[in-house]
């Protein structure tokens, strides 16, 4: 019988985010408007919102979630009924119902095979004359190559929105992830590598585009705020980001030199990435194989859970499907997922992960 695991505490008890969140509430600052185009006048929260600014080297935008920052991305080029817009098979689902809230129609592309990364290249030939935009997200610590990508946009008039929500601190060729298309989304959602609870960040690589979501906002107040007791939060968890994001890296590079059986770490060291853990990806022979790993894990407090259910299955009616998808499905039935505060533990913790994924 296999000891428990402890739960790691995520983000990490931090003396740094207690007193800024203390100081906001013992001066009274957390309660008060100020999200309009200048935010706040609250420094902590201006602060976090210019270390974006000087990170990305563009104009950022802090909103309440990473899916209200997509609605903001469609809605400021007038996305709606009678438009499509392009998205992966496998990705998160809140992206395809963003798309369907908007009154436009999704179009699937797969993803590589055994890969999480999008194999968007039918829209050169089968993207239907209604395509608007195109989403590509960097999943399970793989960064896709979009430099293609935004050639064919920009030939098109397509809008590239990239969601980075899980690579936050990863970089393509030296430039951060989430430069590569028109917009990018980031996520400080529960457990993600920034973490306050909720809470997004909306970038624009484009002056012209900027503006127009500056006016979008702009209502007098930014009605996607998200709140200055999160914000606050984040300072102090940017400071250590780089830092635990080299402990993540080197606990994958170890499982991956771990004998699994037949399960296998989805991973790809391609030049030029540095790449960003979230979730890391385990792959299994198949459903039933991977379906006890995953059981096995829950019996003894390992984090380790489904992936994205694939949208090969949806409806003609609702989506167009470039291709049978089944990439998509293959990985979405035989893929768990292991939490990243497990890639921040020390070797002797990471041995007994092995055990529990090991078919």
């Amino acid at each position: 019988m296999l000891e428990s695991f402890e739960t790691p505490r995520w983000p990490p008890a931090d003396p740094e985010i207690t007193q800024a969140i203390e100081r906001l509430i013992s001066e009274g600052l957390w309660a008060r408007y100020g999200f309009g185009p200048q935010l706040s006048n609250t420094p902590e929260v201006l602060e976090f919102r210019d270390i974006l600014k000087s990170y990305f080297e563009v104009d950022v935008f802090l909103v309440s979630s990473a899916m209200a920052a997509l609605d903001v991305c469609m809605r400021t080029v007038g996305i709606g009924s009678g438009d499509s817009v392009a998205i992966c098979a496998y990705d998160y689902p809140g992206i395809l119902h963003s798309v369907e809230c908007t009154g436009a129609r999704p179009v699937l592309f797969d993803i590589e095979d055994g890969v999480p990364k999008p194999a968007w290249h039918p829209l050169k030939e089968s993207a239907p004359d209604n395509l608007r935009a195109v989403v590509v997200s960097h999943l399970h610590g793989h960064i896709a190559d979009l430099s293609e990508l935004r050639i064919l946009c920009d030939e098109h008039g397509w809008l590239l929105i990239e969601d980075a929500c899980q690579s936050l601190g990863g970089k393509i060729d030296g430039a951060p992830v989430g430069l590569a298309g028109h917009f990018s989304l980031h996520s400080f959602g529960g457990g993600k590598l920034l973490s306050a609870g909720g809470g997004g960040a909306l970038v624009a690589t484009g002056k012209r585009h900027a503006a127009k979501i500056q006016r979008y906002l702009d209502r007098p107040i930014n009605y996607l705020s998200p709140s200055p007791l999160q914000m606050v939060s984040l300072t102090p968890q940017w400071k250590k980001l780089d830092q635990y994001h080299q402990r993540r890296q080197l606990a994958v590079e170890y499982l991956c030199q771990q004998n699994l059986g037949e399960a296998a770490v989805v991973h790809q060291a391609e030049a030029g990435c540095d790449n960003a853990y979230y979730k890391l990806a385990i792959t299994y022979p198949n459903q039933s194989e991977r379906d006890q790993a995953i059981d096995r894990a829950n019996e003894v407090n390992l984090p380790l859970g489904l992936p994205f259910r694939s949208s090969e299955k949806i409806s003609p009616k609702r989506a167009v499907k470039l291709g049978d998808l089944q990439c998509a499905a293959e990985f979405s039935s035989t893929t768990a997922l292991l939490d990243q505060t497990f890639l921040l533990q020390p070797s002797a913790v990471l041995d007994r992960v092995v055990e529990v994924l090991r078919t």
